[in-house]
């Protein structure tokens, strides 16, 4: 099985085909069917591939992936600046839906807006095999944020970066503002009560 970087690589290429010929021309078809043979080399093990881009970093089935190659670091790029949290390609995706997501990807991404979105485009390809990721990812180190007594999100066996998706569970502390305006109402009934009998003893 290829690695995630080579498959970057193809996937790199096949875009850079795409925009400098017509989707029929002899390179581009070459192009798709060099990233198809990777994608299906990457699926064999699995049921389906999970790329994502978040904070500077692309997510492989929620792992972060290291290095600081231009494949990557493009990826990155071309899914943050149309707004893509990322795509799921499932097992059996073929090259015509391979295609169809490369043509996302060389879409400028103004022009993308103006046709209503990447969720809006790719409905309309109608695609069995490739749909858009709603995962957000981050990645927390050991050590890394949160309070010291609060439990670490649970993780695989074995080292590395933690992955998670941010979330709040903070509880509105509705109870607590109701006691303290009936407090404070109390109060200042209390003072009021207090001038009203001053003024009624200066009389």
């Amino acid at each position: 099985m290829s690695t995630f970087l080579e498959l970057a690589q193809t996937l790199q290429m096949a875009i850079k085909a795409l925009q400098m010929y017509t989707s029929v021309h002899p390179r581009s078809k070459e192009a798709l069917q060099t990233l198809a043979a990777s994608v299906t080399d990457w699926l064999k093990e699995r049921p389906e591939l999970q790329m994502a881009a978040s904070s500077g970093k692309v997510f492989v089935d929620g792992t972060p992936i290291e290095g600081n190659s231009l494949h990557l670091q493009a990826l990155v790029r071309q899914l943050s600046e149309r707004q893509i949290a990322g795509f799921i390609l499932q097992r059996g995706a073929p090259p015509e839906e391979l295609l169809a997501m490369l043509e996302i990807f060389i879409l400028k991404p103004a022009k993308l807006e103006a046709m209503g979105g990447v969720a809006k485009v790719l409905a309309g390809k109608e695609l069995r095999y490739i749909t858009l990721s709603q995962t957000q990812y981050r990645e927390v180190r050991e050590g890394d944020g949160g309070d010291g007594d609060q439990e670490s999100p649970t993780k695989a066996a074995g080292s590395g970066p933690l992955v998670t998706r941010s979330e709040d569970d903070r509880e509105p502390l509705a109870f607590d503002i109701a006691e303290a305006l009936d407090h404070w109402r109390q109060n200042l009934l209390a003072s009021t009560q207090g001038i009203t009998m001053s003024i009624q003893d200066g009389f």
